[in-house]
């Protein structure tokens, strides 16, 4: 094991009174944790492969010592055991129909951490601070990757990975041109803009909260490098769901009028990317071409494109539990035959976590998907609604920034599947944990929820 291992471990092990007396510095470290993807590049880049598993025993250790420490209690999460119930019974659903079924449960078992470091977050996360330094983790885990690609990119660092925090992959641009492109601590550059974003919508809400010029201006550098750092991975969807998410912040901040300050420069950084503007171009073109019936001569997207038109089929032909749960990319090669489809030479995923769903749990599948998302923002408008009653415009909003950054991941998952369950399920957490603090708040009521007052 690496000596720069072993001293991170000594250091974890010495913060352990410290992080026992701060639950919100906990709370802060271990979201900053999940948003590095640290456990992935323990794995990936130094052969540890025990990173989850220690850090699942390290907060649900945490969360069992704040009962008694600080009195926490399991309160606030019926909403959220209900969507994590739905979607696991679509899941089980899934694998009692499937022809094999130890694939679906394999593939669960893989992907169970994400699901447990979820709800161990959830439970570290039980009043306004605790959130609010759970989305500063957040947010300081995008910035920080952001930075070092923003540095690798500028002055050619390829050959320096920042411990595995700061990769790069050669990667399509346009037609047969190919470039390096920053992949942060995973190995994919869609996936790693897709992971920016929620961190990015974060730094949005503290340019709002931010109590000094100082600060805020600080924040507002912190947009800049974050935002430049999706736009280096030249990824059309991430790039796509930026706008998407900056235009509903800017709504619900009542703030249009930024825009015409913005547009400028992010128009003018889009034409001098090398090839970035003419990628756009082509892939509108493809979009245009592929509904209107024609052939679509730019290779990537053909190949996503059959790759989803694969998944629409499985749906259509299994609607009611799918091919089973993580087992698209195994039928891919004899789909995109049968159908005469753009065949790839390895096996493929559906590129959209929605179509994915639809394809490997059918219908109950994708509702339980949508259910999940869709009870994430109830609670969090619930939440925003509490904020505003009580007066606490801060809380109110970094509510409104985590809900516009969850909205671009949402809005780029349309073009990816679930490759990296983490980079969805911290941003749902945090959504769901929204509404858990505000539970105590006095004026939090609903049609049917009577008022709750502390104490």
């Amino acid at each position: 094991m690496p000596l720069s291992l072993i001293l991170a471990a000594a250091v974890v092990l010495g913060l352990v009174p410290v992080l026992l007396r701060r639950p919100d510095w906990a709370v802060f470290s271990m979201t900053l944790i999940l948003g590095l993807n640290l456990s992935h590049v323990l794995a990936v880049e130094h052969g540890v492969g025990i990173g989850s598993l220690a850090l699942f025993a390290g907060m649900a250790g945490l969360a069992v010592a704040n009962t008694v420490v600080h009195g926490d209690r399991p309160t606030g999460m019926s909403r959220y055991l209900l969507a994590v119930t739905i979607w696991l019974l679509a899941v089980l659903n899934s694998a009692v129909w499937s022809w094999a079924p130890e694939s679906p449960l394999k593939y669960l078992r893989e992907f169970a951490p994400n699901v447990l470091l979820s709800a161990a977050l959830l439970l570290l996360i039980t009043d306004r601070t605790r959130f609010l330094y759970a989305c500063y983790g957040l947010a300081s885990a995008a910035l920080i990757l952001a930075t070092l690609t923003v540095v690798q990119s500028a002055f050619g660092l390829w050959d320096q990975t920042f411990l595995g925090l700061a990769k790069h992959a050669m990667g399509n641009i346009i037609d047969e041109v190919d470039s390096l492109r920053p992949t942060g601590p995973i190995e994919d550059p869609n996936y790693f803009a897709q992971m920016l974003l929620p961190g990015l919508g974060l730094w949005l809400g503290v340019t709002i909260v931010a109590r000094s010029l100082t600060f805020r201006l600080a924040a507002g550098l912190a947009v800049l490098i974050v935002t430049a750092a999706v736009l280096l991975t030249s990824s059309r969807g991430g790039v796509v769901a930026l706008g998407l998410m900056v235009l509903f912040w800017l709504v619900r901040e009542r703030r249009l009028g930024v825009i015409a300050f913005l547009a400028p420069p992010l128009l003018a950084t889009l034409l001098l990317m090398p090839g970035y503007a003419e990628r756009l171009v082509t892939t509108a073109s493809s979009a245009i071409a592929a509904f209107s019936g024609e052939d679509v001569n730019e290779a990537s997207v053909s190949g996503r494109l059959a790759e989803m038109g694969a998944a629409a089929q499985a749906f259509s032909e299994h609607p009611g539990a799918g091919l089973g749960y993580g087992t698209f990319q195994d039928f891919y090669q004899a789909q995109s035959v049968r159908l005469d489809l753009k065949l790839r030479s390895a096996d493929r995923s559906a590129h959209s976590l929605y179509l994915e769903a639809a394809a490997e749990q059918g219908l109950p599948g994708l509702l339980a998907l949508l259910v999940l998302i869709g009870l994430a923002y109830r609670a969090a408008f619930l939440a925003r609604t509490a904020a505003l009653r009580a007066g606490d415009t801060r809380l109110r909003a970094m509510i409104d920034a985590l809900i516009a950054g969850a909205t671009g991941l949402f809005a780029a998952s349309l073009f990816l599947h679930d490759a990296y369950g983490q980079n969805v399920w911290i941003p749902l957490t945090l959504l769901f944990a929204s509404e858990r603090v505000t539970l105590f708040f006095p004026s939090f009521v609903t049609p049917n929820r009577k008022p709750v007052h502390a104490g």
